[in-house]
Protein backbone atom coordinates (compact mmCIF):
# COMPACT_ATOMS: atom_id res chain seq x y z
CA UNK A 1 0.00 0.00 0.00
CA UNK A 2 1.30 3.88 -0.94
CA UNK A 3 0.70 6.55 1.75
CA UNK A 4 -0.29 9.36 -0.05
CA UNK A 5 1.68 12.23 1.14
CA UNK A 6 0.42 15.84 0.49
CA UNK A 7 1.56 19.56 1.40
CA UNK A 8 -1.96 20.49 2.24
CA UNK A 9 -3.51 23.54 2.95
CA UNK A 10 -6.67 24.24 4.85
CA UNK A 11 -9.26 26.91 4.26
CA UNK A 12 -12.88 27.29 6.07
CA UNK A 13 -15.22 28.38 3.23
CA UNK A 14 -18.54 29.66 4.84
CA UNK A 15 -20.49 31.43 1.77
CA UNK A 16 -23.93 32.59 1.67
CA UNK A 17 -27.02 30.50 1.73
CA UNK A 18 -29.28 31.22 -1.56
CA UNK A 19 -32.99 29.84 -2.43
CA UNK A 20 -33.89 27.63 -4.49
CA UNK A 21 -37.08 27.62 -6.57
CA UNK A 22 -39.13 24.40 -5.84
CA UNK A 23 -42.19 22.69 -7.79
CA UNK A 24 -43.44 20.15 -5.41
CA UNK A 25 -43.61 16.54 -6.04
CA UNK A 26 -43.76 15.34 -9.64
CA UNK A 27 -47.11 13.34 -9.87
CA UNK A 28 -45.46 11.25 -12.72
CA UNK A 29 -42.86 9.23 -12.22
CA UNK A 30 -39.50 9.00 -14.02
CA UNK A 31 -39.66 6.76 -16.84
CA UNK A 32 -37.80 3.75 -17.66
CA UNK A 33 -37.06 0.15 -16.10
CA UNK A 34 -35.88 -0.98 -12.77
CA UNK A 35 -33.32 -3.78 -12.85
CA UNK A 36 -32.23 -5.38 -9.79
CA UNK A 37 -28.56 -5.44 -9.29
CA UNK A 38 -27.07 -7.70 -6.71
CA UNK A 39 -24.14 -9.41 -6.24
CA UNK A 40 -24.30 -13.09 -6.94
CA UNK A 41 -24.80 -15.44 -3.79
CA UNK A 42 -24.48 -12.43 -1.70
CA UNK A 43 -26.72 -12.19 1.26
CA UNK A 44 -27.75 -8.52 1.30
CA UNK A 45 -26.38 -5.86 -1.44
CA UNK A 46 -25.92 -1.76 -0.38
CA UNK A 47 -26.62 -3.47 3.06
CA UNK A 48 -25.86 -0.70 5.69
CA UNK A 49 -27.54 2.83 5.70
CA UNK A 50 -24.64 4.79 4.61
CA UNK A 51 -23.62 2.94 1.79
CA UNK A 52 -24.21 3.79 -1.48
CA UNK A 53 -24.47 2.44 -5.35
CA UNK A 54 -22.70 4.77 -8.13
CA UNK A 55 -22.35 4.35 -11.20
CA UNK A 56 -20.30 6.59 -14.23
CA UNK A 57 -21.02 7.39 -17.70
CA UNK A 58 -19.18 4.01 -18.55
CA UNK A 59 -22.12 2.46 -16.62
CA UNK A 60 -19.32 0.69 -14.39
CA UNK A 61 -21.21 0.47 -10.80
CA UNK A 62 -19.70 -0.12 -7.53
CA UNK A 63 -21.39 -0.66 -3.93
CA UNK A 64 -20.64 -3.29 -1.63
CA UNK A 65 -22.51 -6.43 -0.32
CA UNK A 66 -22.69 -8.67 1.84
CA UNK A 67 -21.77 -12.40 2.18
CA UNK A 68 -23.03 -15.27 3.60
CA UNK A 69 -20.90 -15.27 6.84
CA UNK A 70 -21.78 -11.68 7.28
CA UNK A 71 -18.57 -9.70 5.88
CA UNK A 72 -19.12 -6.61 3.79
CA UNK A 73 -17.35 -6.38 0.47
CA UNK A 74 -16.76 -3.62 -2.32
CA UNK A 75 -17.79 -4.83 -5.74
CA UNK A 76 -17.52 -3.26 -9.54
CA UNK A 77 -19.89 -4.45 -11.53
CA UNK A 78 -18.32 -3.68 -15.39
CA UNK A 79 -19.17 -5.37 -18.46
CA UNK A 80 -22.07 -8.02 -16.97
CA UNK A 81 -19.50 -8.88 -14.69
CA UNK A 82 -19.02 -8.27 -10.75
CA UNK A 83 -15.33 -8.15 -9.17
CA UNK A 84 -15.01 -8.13 -5.44
CA UNK A 85 -12.26 -5.36 -4.18
CA UNK A 86 -11.39 -5.45 -0.87
CA UNK A 87 -8.61 -3.28 1.27
CA UNK A 88 -5.61 -5.11 2.22
CA UNK A 89 -6.50 -7.44 5.08
CA UNK A 90 -9.51 -6.17 5.33
CA UNK A 91 -12.36 -6.96 7.72
CA UNK A 92 -14.82 -4.85 5.81
CA UNK A 93 -14.77 -2.76 2.33
CA UNK A 94 -16.96 -0.58 0.63
CA UNK A 95 -16.69 1.20 -2.34
CA UNK A 96 -18.18 5.15 -2.52
CA UNK A 97 -17.37 5.85 -6.41
CA UNK A 98 -16.51 5.60 -9.61
CA UNK A 99 -15.47 8.79 -11.83
CA UNK A 100 -15.39 8.12 -15.75
CA UNK A 101 -11.90 7.04 -16.07
CA UNK A 102 -12.46 4.28 -13.73
CA UNK A 103 -11.21 6.20 -10.69
CA UNK A 104 -12.63 4.43 -7.37
CA UNK A 105 -12.79 6.41 -3.91
CA UNK A 106 -13.55 3.93 -0.89
CA UNK A 107 -12.42 2.72 2.59
CA UNK A 108 -12.13 -0.37 4.49
CA UNK A 109 -11.47 -1.24 8.21
CA UNK A 110 -7.86 -2.96 8.82
CA UNK A 111 -6.99 -6.09 11.28
CA UNK A 112 -5.96 -3.15 13.70
CA UNK A 113 -9.54 -1.32 13.77
CA UNK A 114 -8.22 1.04 11.48
CA UNK A 115 -10.61 3.13 9.39
CA UNK A 116 -8.87 3.74 6.13
CA UNK A 117 -10.02 5.94 3.07
CA UNK A 118 -8.83 4.85 0.00
CA UNK A 119 -8.32 5.96 -4.04
CA UNK A 120 -7.86 2.93 -6.38
CA UNK A 121 -6.26 4.08 -9.31
CA UNK A 122 -5.14 2.02 -12.43
CA UNK A 123 -4.44 -1.00 -10.00
CA UNK A 124 -2.32 1.36 -7.09
CA UNK A 125 -4.31 1.71 -3.99
CA UNK A 126 -3.35 5.07 -2.43
CA UNK A 127 -4.58 6.13 1.36
CA UNK A 128 -5.60 9.44 1.93
CA UNK A 129 -6.38 11.51 4.83
CA UNK A 130 -7.05 14.92 5.79
CA UNK A 131 -4.43 16.42 7.55
CA UNK A 132 -4.99 15.63 11.47
CA UNK A 133 -8.21 14.31 11.41
CA UNK A 134 -9.06 11.22 13.04
CA UNK A 135 -11.10 9.68 10.13
CA UNK A 136 -11.41 10.57 6.46
CA UNK A 137 -14.30 9.56 4.13
CA UNK A 138 -13.80 9.40 0.33
CA UNK A 139 -17.46 9.62 -0.67
CA UNK A 140 -17.17 11.10 -4.67
CA UNK A 141 -14.23 11.75 -7.40
CA UNK A 142 -14.75 13.12 -10.60
CA UNK A 143 -13.51 13.09 -14.10
CA UNK A 144 -10.80 16.08 -13.10
CA UNK A 145 -9.56 13.96 -10.00
CA UNK A 146 -11.35 16.30 -6.98
CA UNK A 147 -12.27 14.03 -4.25
CA UNK A 148 -15.47 15.63 -1.47
CA UNK A 149 -16.17 14.18 1.92
CA UNK A 150 -16.14 14.08 5.23
CA UNK A 151 -13.47 14.25 8.48
CA UNK A 152 -13.65 14.61 11.95
CA UNK A 153 -11.31 15.41 14.11
CA UNK A 154 -10.82 14.34 17.88
CA UNK A 155 -14.78 12.83 17.99
CA UNK A 156 -16.08 16.66 17.11
CA UNK A 157 -18.55 16.83 14.66
CA UNK A 158 -18.29 15.76 10.58
CA UNK A 159 -17.16 18.56 8.49
CA UNK A 160 -16.55 18.58 4.60
CA UNK A 161 -13.80 18.86 2.11
CA UNK A 162 -12.94 19.06 -1.63
CA UNK A 163 -9.62 17.75 -2.47
CA UNK A 164 -8.22 19.72 -5.75
CA UNK A 165 -4.30 19.40 -6.91
CA UNK A 166 -3.26 18.43 -3.60
CA UNK A 167 -4.97 21.05 -1.48
CA UNK A 168 -7.80 20.75 1.25
CA UNK A 169 -10.55 22.90 1.43
CA UNK A 170 -12.66 22.56 4.48
CA UNK A 171 -16.13 23.82 4.39
CA UNK A 172 -19.40 23.72 6.24
CA UNK A 173 -23.20 24.66 5.87
CA UNK A 174 -23.52 27.94 7.21
CA UNK A 175 -25.21 27.37 10.80
CA UNK A 176 -25.33 23.78 10.57
CA UNK A 177 -23.29 21.19 13.56
CA UNK A 178 -22.62 18.53 11.00
CA UNK A 179 -21.54 18.54 7.27
CA UNK A 180 -20.87 16.21 4.81
CA UNK A 181 -19.73 16.49 1.20
CA UNK A 182 -21.40 13.30 -1.17
CA UNK A 183 -20.80 14.39 -4.23
CA UNK A 184 -19.35 16.48 -6.95
CA UNK A 185 -19.75 16.88 -10.31
CA UNK A 186 -17.40 17.69 -13.34
CA UNK A 187 -18.53 21.62 -13.08
CA UNK A 188 -17.27 21.51 -9.34
CA UNK A 189 -20.89 21.44 -8.30
CA UNK A 190 -21.02 19.96 -4.59
CA UNK A 191 -24.22 18.23 -3.02
CA UNK A 192 -24.23 16.86 0.70
CA UNK A 193 -26.23 16.59 3.81
CA UNK A 194 -25.81 19.03 6.81
CA UNK A 195 -27.66 18.73 10.04
CA UNK A 196 -29.34 21.83 11.66
CA UNK A 197 -29.26 23.39 15.07
CA UNK A 198 -32.61 21.71 15.72
CA UNK A 199 -30.88 18.17 14.86
CA UNK A 200 -33.02 18.40 11.30
CA UNK A 201 -31.19 16.60 8.53
CA UNK A 202 -30.98 18.56 4.79
CA UNK A 203 -29.68 18.22 1.37
CA UNK A 204 -27.87 21.25 0.26
CA UNK A 205 -25.90 22.15 -3.07
CA UNK A 206 -22.06 24.23 -3.12
CA UNK A 207 -22.22 25.88 -6.47
CA UNK A 208 -18.96 28.07 -6.44
CA UNK A 209 -18.96 29.54 -2.28
CA UNK A 210 -22.98 30.03 -2.36
CA UNK A 211 -24.76 27.16 -0.70
CA UNK A 212 -28.65 25.95 -1.54
CA UNK A 213 -30.31 24.20 0.98
CA UNK A 214 -32.26 21.14 -0.85
CA UNK A 215 -35.63 19.43 0.83
CA UNK A 216 -38.20 17.74 -0.62
CA UNK A 217 -41.81 19.29 0.00
CA UNK A 218 -43.61 17.98 3.13
CA UNK A 219 -40.45 15.75 4.25
CA UNK A 220 -39.40 15.62 7.95
CA UNK A 221 -35.43 14.34 6.36
CA UNK A 222 -34.03 14.98 3.25
CA UNK A 223 -30.48 14.38 2.05
CA UNK A 224 -28.97 15.05 -1.34
CA UNK A 225 -26.64 11.85 -2.05
CA UNK A 226 -25.26 12.82 -5.63
CA UNK A 227 -24.94 14.73 -8.56
CA UNK A 228 -24.55 14.76 -12.39
CA UNK A 229 -22.85 16.68 -15.28
CA UNK A 230 -26.24 18.14 -15.80
CA UNK A 231 -26.54 19.49 -12.43
CA UNK A 232 -29.71 16.88 -11.51
CA UNK A 233 -29.49 15.28 -7.82
CA UNK A 234 -30.97 12.61 -6.51
CA UNK A 235 -30.96 11.43 -2.82
CA UNK A 236 -33.48 10.11 -0.33
CA UNK A 237 -36.37 11.46 1.95
CA UNK A 238 -38.70 10.31 4.52
CA UNK A 239 -42.21 11.26 4.01
CA UNK A 240 -44.50 12.35 7.15
CA UNK A 241 -45.38 8.75 8.15
CA UNK A 242 -41.62 7.88 8.39
CA UNK A 243 -41.01 5.80 4.95
CA UNK A 244 -38.03 6.53 3.04
CA UNK A 245 -38.07 7.37 -0.88
CA UNK A 246 -35.94 8.18 -3.28
CA UNK A 247 -35.88 11.55 -5.57
CA UNK A 248 -34.71 13.20 -8.01
CA UNK A 249 -33.96 16.91 -8.16
CA UNK A 250 -34.18 18.14 -11.96
CA UNK A 251 -34.68 21.53 -13.10
CA UNK A 252 -36.31 22.59 -9.77
CA UNK A 253 -38.47 19.45 -10.28
CA UNK A 254 -38.85 17.04 -7.34
CA UNK A 255 -39.58 13.41 -8.79
CA UNK A 256 -40.49 10.50 -5.87
CA UNK A 257 -38.15 7.47 -7.66
CA UNK A 258 -39.24 4.24 -5.45
CA UNK A 259 -38.60 0.81 -6.53
CA UNK A 260 -42.01 -1.01 -6.90
CA UNK A 261 -43.30 -3.00 -4.20
CA UNK A 262 -40.05 -1.69 -1.52
CA UNK A 263 -40.47 -1.31 2.03
CA UNK A 264 -37.50 1.41 1.15
CA UNK A 265 -36.00 2.86 -1.45
CA UNK A 266 -32.74 5.34 -1.07
CA UNK A 267 -31.75 6.88 -4.88
CA UNK A 268 -27.71 7.28 -4.54
CA UNK A 269 -26.28 7.72 -7.94
CA UNK A 270 -26.93 9.33 -11.13
CA UNK A 271 -24.60 9.62 -14.32
CA UNK A 272 -24.52 11.97 -17.24
CA UNK A 273 -27.01 10.01 -18.75
CA UNK A 274 -29.75 10.20 -16.70
CA UNK A 275 -28.96 6.72 -15.30
CA UNK A 276 -30.00 6.43 -11.94
CA UNK A 277 -28.89 3.68 -9.10
CA UNK A 278 -29.86 2.59 -5.86
CA UNK A 279 -30.85 0.18 -3.42
CA UNK A 280 -34.13 -0.71 -2.24
CA UNK A 281 -35.25 -2.92 1.06
CA UNK A 282 -38.08 -5.83 0.71
CA UNK A 283 -40.34 -6.89 2.75
CA UNK A 284 -37.77 -10.03 4.36
CA UNK A 285 -35.27 -7.08 5.41
CA UNK A 286 -32.95 -7.68 2.89
CA UNK A 287 -31.39 -4.68 0.78
CA UNK A 288 -30.77 -4.87 -3.11
CA UNK A 289 -29.49 -2.64 -5.49
CA UNK A 290 -31.10 -1.59 -8.38
CA UNK A 291 -30.50 0.72 -11.55
CA UNK A 292 -33.37 2.40 -13.98
CA UNK A 293 -32.19 3.72 -16.87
Amino acid sequence: MKTFKKCSTTIITLGVVMGISIRGLAEQPVPGTFTTLDFPGALSTGYLPQIWIRMNAEGQVVGSYEDTSGKGHGFLLSRGNFFTIDGPGAVFSELNAINDEGDIVGDYIDPDSNFVAFLLRKGELTTINFPGATETSLNSINSRGDIVGYYTVAGGPRHGYLLRRNIFTSFDYPGSNLTVASAINSDGQIVGIYRDTAGSMHGYLLSGTSFTSIDVPGAIFTVAIDINAEGDVVGRYNSPDGKGHGYLLRRGQFTTVDVPGSVLSFDTGINSKGEIVGKYLTADGKFHGFLLK
